[in-house]
């Protein structure tokens, strides 16, 4: 990309012919060019998108600094500009206060331990999920998606959601992070009561989204009424929140859902798609397995002991992160880096183009679990990894989607191996989360046949 306008320090503008070649650019493949260009040039790069001036950091003290640091300076407004409808009320996108109180209320629903109890559940169910897969040629990126949402429905709110509502969420949740994706990234903001095909889409997702929300929450309250109570985070919320409003109940189980149950199996996706070319690191997890369970069920216990299964899954995430990016508007005026930066302005860092930077780690595209059992023997620059976020909002539920991976993992290679496709063509789409483009496709073998 040529004529790349200098700023002071190491910052970059672009600007004139390069900035429409920039806008052809993300439009096919943002995250791509984003990377290619903190890569290629530097450390900070600046643009306008959205009718808003946007900065681009690749360093991870910025990563610290808007994050960690100075988060209350740094919030999710523009991201409430294609979320807001179904999840602005929830808790990836409120703030202050607000946020606090909910991010106390959902804690309690998703420590680690509030899930044990379901643990037998969600190992019996997994296993017979993974026994059905056996000696079929599937799509197994849709089969992680159903396999997560139906694990979350159970485990989050209480049930399985019946097969129209879980075919309902199968089918816009996708959608949704598509069109939120297109919708953040125009070069220009268009209201969202325009008519554009795109704006009309989104609002019927949104509807029916709403919809699902609505008939879960609906039927969780009259079990409560009846006397039947669990462990699970729906019923938590509603036991322990005072005054929670309808619409934000309906944030909190969408967001559940659709950014709980989408991310975890986006990551199983692609630790599967990993595994399937390394057959020697295949062999030391299962080795890890027989070690740490025996003839043992899996369970609460085992689970702290899978240290290299852990370390796979961190792996995974670094090549291919559950979030691609993290965008934040900037309240008042401040300086990242040596660069000031305007109230109002977007700030941007990218876990897509991190994790993989050279700068940072040394053979960033090989599969190396290993760095995460010994980071400090590594001359990898750690601080350049944060897949779950950063700082006071990091994921509330990280311990939990790592446990669900742990799980599926152990489950999955404990008597079989996954055979890839020798057509299968591996490539990412880069919507909000990082999804394969042409699904994962295959066959899981019993290890006795293979």
């Amino acid at each position: 990309m040529a004529s790349l306008i200098v700023l002071a320090g190491d910052s970059l503008e672009i600007k004139g012919l390069s900035y429409l070649k920039f806008l052809k650019s993300i439009k096919s493949d943002f995250q791509g060019t984003l990377r290619h260009l903190g890569h290629k040039h530097s450390p900070v790069i600046k643009f306008k998108l959205m009718g808003k001036q946007w900065y681009y950091f690749t360093t991870p003290k910025a990563v610290e600094y808007i994050l960690k640091k100075n988060v209350k300076n740094f919030s999710k407004d523009f991201l409430r500009s294609a979320l807001g409808p179904i999840m602005g009320e929830g808790i990836l996108l409120t703030e202050g206060k607000r946020w606090a109180a909910q991010r106390r209320n959902v804690s309690k629903s998703f420590h680690y331990k509030t899930f044990s109890t379901l643990l037998p559940w969600i190992t019996d169910f997994t296993q017979k999920s993974i026994q059905s897969f056996e000696d079929k040629e599937l799509d197994f990126h849709f089969e992680m998606n159903q396999l997560i949402l139906s694990i979350s429905t159970k485990t989050f709110l209480g049930e399985d959601v019946d097969s129209s509502q879980a075919n309902e969420l199968q089918f816009c949740v996708p959608i949704y992070s598509k069109l939120s994706a297109q919708l953040l990234r125009r070069p220009f903001r268009t209201p969202r009561w325009f008519p554009l095909p795109s704006n009309l889409k989104m609002k019927d997702i949104e509807r029916r989204l709403t919809l699902v929300a609505d008939l879960i929450i609906e039927k969780r309250r009259v079990q409560i009424a009846n006397g039947h109570t669990s462990n699970d985070a729906l019923t938590l919320l509603l036991l322990n929140s005072k005054e929670v409003s309808q619409k934000e109940l309906q944030h909190q189980v969408i967001t559940f859902l659709a950014a709980g149950s989408e991310t975890t199996a986006n990551m199983l996706t692609w630790t599967i798609s990993l595994l399937a070319q390394n057959p020697d690191i295949v062999l030391k997890l299962q080795s890890e397995i027989e070690s740490v369970l025996g003839d043992e069920p899996l369970g609460l216990d085992h689970l702290d002991k899978l240290h290299f299964t852990n370390a796979i899954m961190q792996e995974s995430m670094r090549i291919y992160p559950i979030v691609a990016g993290l965008g934040r508007q900037v309240v008042s005026d401040d300086t990242i880096e040596g660069v000031d930066v305007k109230a109002g302005s977007i700030v941007y860092v990218s876990q897509f183009s991190m994790h993989i930077d050279p700068k940072y780690w040394t053979s960033p595209m090989e599969f190396k679990p290993e760095r995460f059992l010994n980071p400090d023997k590594t001359q990898d620059d750690f601080t350049a990894f944060f897949p779950f976020s950063l700082g006071p909002r990091v994921c509330v539920g990280e311990s939990i989607a790592l446990m669900f991976g742990k799980i599926v993992l152990t489950s999955l290679y404990r008597k079989h191996t996954f055979i890839l496709n020798p057509d299968q063509k591996l490539d990412h789409q880069s919507d909000i989360t990082l999804i394969p483009k042409f699904g994962l496709h295959g066959k899981l073998k019993p290890l006795s046949s293979h």
